[in-house]
């Protein structure tokens, strides 16, 4: 009993420190990485920014955090599905503005690394597309072994 006891406290005091929250970019909440600062100090430490760009950066990042809060709210207050549609139309609109000034911005090189990792970071559709109806009968037949083997 004693040994169960001491191994229960042991198993305890091992879960409770791995859950101990790290000092990186992992413990920031989403919204301390949404912040221009930041975006900014990631995007001078991934593409080596000179101090004009980041300056170039820092504004096109604020104006883009003015739109993106201003966008919400319109959405929260909203209940209609067209303005919603609206609202969706016009952050996409916003997304290529802000794509064409980071491209003025930036070097080719630069853009080019900045391109890839924002492209991998957000993919373009979050909708799986549907299975072929071939793979649907595959997958019922083989759930279906499975249940008469059970």
């Amino acid at each position: 009993m004693k040994h169960f006891v001491m191994a229960a406290l042991l198993m305890t005091g091992v879960a409770t420190f791995a859950q101990a929250p790290a000092k990186n970019d992992v413990a920031l909440s989403r919204k301390e990485k949404a912040s221009p600062d930041y975006q900014l100090k990631k995007l001078t430490e991934d593409l080596t920014l000179t101090t004009k760009q980041q300056g170039q950066v820092k504004e096109l990042l604020t104006a883009q955090e003015k739109n993106r809060e201003e966008i919400k709210a319109q959405r929260l207050a909203t209940t209609d599905d067209k303005t919603k549609m609206a609202l969706r139309d016009k952050v996409k609109e916003n997304r290529v503005v802000y794509k064409a000034k980071m491209k003025e911005i930036l070097t080719a090189e630069q853009y080019t690394k900045w391109d890839a990792t924002t492209t991998l970071k957000r993919p373009t559709s979050t909708v799986t597309p549907p299975k072929e109806p071939a793979l649907q009968q595959k997958e019922q037949v083989l759930e279906k072994k499975k249940t008469e083997t059970n």
